[in-house]
């Protein structure tokens, strides 16, 4: 018995890909140092803001001091931006919708930090999603499945009563690592081959596929 789907946010949910690399090189710049191309930020985000901010600067010029103040700077940025480019992606919304009428509780788990992921979720997605996650102070980032399971209390469901959906191979692991089936969506930042040498349990092309999957699992 399927009782919910728990989902990534950046590059599953919703494209935030402009909006994050815009901000970050904004934030390296006020340091002189060079910015990323917007595709490049593909591989740059998604373990973390902090891994974020260790990639975007490079190793050779890394130090944790410098780290935090170009961290400071992107969420000062980021905050004042976070919608200027950002959207769902084509369909999520009649999927999420598919998905509530058949009964699923839906909840949103990600490594963006806990005040972006809660109110880009609920400006773009209004009350679609019973749980918002985001990262946060004391839990571990993916693919530690500790604030997983942390979600997985609070809608009261078990690992097998759900589904983890994400576009990466950090999201394949995490489902892995907290025994949840996993669901890779190939519209994201990352590829299809990255999602199944992880091990993605399904693929799937578009978010219309969505619904269409789960009835059949629930079948």
């Amino acid at each position: 018995m399927i009782k919910a789907i728990i989902f990534d946010l950046d590059g599953t949910i919703c494209d935030t890909l402009t909006d994050l690399g815009e901000c970050t090189n904004q934030a390296l710049a006020d340091f002189n140092l060079p910015p990323h191309k917007i595709e490049e930020y593909r591989k740059i985000v998604g373990n973390g803001v902090d891994t974020q901010m260790r990639r975007a600067i490079g190793e050779e010029k890394y130090t944790k001091e410098l780290a935090d103040q170009v961290k400071a700077a992107f969420k000062a940025y980021y905050d004042k931006n976070y919608l200027r480019n950002t959207k769902s992606y084509e369909g999520m919304e009649e999927a999420l919708d598919e998905l509530s009428k058949m009964g699923l509780k839906l909840a949103v788990f990600s490594n963006k930090p806990d005040e972006f992921a809660g109110k880009l979720c609920r400006t773009l997605f209004g009350e679609r999603f019973e749980l918002i996650a985001g990262n946060r102070a004391g839990i571990p980032v993916k693919p530690d499945p500790t604030g997983l399971f942390l979600a997985l209390e609070k809608l009261g469901v078990k690992p097998e009563e759900c589904l983890y959906c994400g576009d990466s191979s950090v999201d394949m692991d995490t489902g892995k690592n907290a025994g949840i089936t996993t669901i890779g969506v190939e519209w994201g930042f990352r590829t299809r081959e990255e999602l199944e040498e992880h091990d993605a349990c399904y693929v799937i092309q578009k978010p219309s596929q969505l619904p269409q999957l789960v009835k059949k699992l629930m079948a």
